[in-house]
């Protein structure tokens, strides 16, 4: 009997061991989706990303995002109608910028977090195809009769060229968001990312990170967004977002 037990104990011992060993292994997912949020030097956004993990330290994946991008010297202020229903235009502003962007690309771990939760560091590249959509700006401005004195207003686009555009006495506030898009232009360009990328989700089934990196767009056809300064070929941004979503 004696000699039985101590056959029994160590192999019972090498289960243990087994299963120890099993149990932090991480549980083998295929996809990751996420949606997030995007906050940039030159404006914001919103997006979806949806990929593939490859294996423990790499993920590829598409993902499909509305920015907006301001050009740097944009400046928004009040009019001269001092009213809640007022709405802030940009000094000198032809057009206000939006862009659609559709992009692949990798992420890759560098620190794996252990299946009790943690920390997980990677950095993650895309480049991708967007279609600038540019809507012009529209003030109300005011008029003066020459003969009666009395003031009217009238919804114009801003036309760099009109001095009444470029007074500050002269516009009551901006025009309905709406009418830009009765003209708008589209511009279609480039853009790559490259940023860091820090989830802290408890569960390896849950997405909950944070990304931080720079963001770079080009427009082969430039852009007129300020008067009386270049055409934007291009913009260079920081960025941050927050990813939540499911891996599976």
């Amino acid at each position: 009997m004696a000699l039985l037990c101590a056959f029994v104990r160590p192999l019972h011992a090498q289960v243990e061991v087994v299963e120890t060993d099993q149990s932090e292994r991480e549980v083998r997912l295929y996809h990751q989706q996420s949606y997030y949020g995007m906050a940039h030097t030159l404006g914001f956004g919103a997006g979806f990303r949806t990929g593939k993990i490859r294996t423990l330290e790499r993920y590829t994946f598409q993902e499909f995002e509305f920015a907006k991008l301001n050009h740097s010297k944009a400046k928004k202020q009040t009019g001269m109608s001092q009213t809640l229903l007022s709405r802030r235009y940009i000094y000198g502003g032809i057009n206000e910028l939006f862009v659609l962007r559709y992009g692949v690309g990798t992420q890759t771990t560098t620190n794996q977090k252990p299946y009790w939760g943690g920390l997980e560091v990677g950095y993650q590249i895309t480049l991708g195809a967007q279609l600038g959509i540019a809507l012009p700006q529209f003030l109300r401005v005011r008029y003066i009769d020459s003969i009666s004195k009395e003031s009217t207003s009238k919804v114009e686009q801003f036309d760099a060229n009109n001095d009444l555009h470029n007074e500050w006495g002269n516009i009551y506030s901006r025009g309905p968001w709406f009418k830009g898009f009765t003209n708008p232009r589209v511009y279609p360009g480039l853009y790559f990312q490259f940023g860091f990328n820090f989830d802290f989700g408890k569960y390896q089934e849950i997405v909950q990170a944070i990304e931080a990196g720079v963001m770079i767009d080009y427009f082969p056809i430039p852009v007129p967004m300020m008067a009386h300064r270049p055409k934007s070929w291009g913009f260079i941004n920081f960025y941050l977002t927050y990813h939540f979503g499911k891996r599976y």
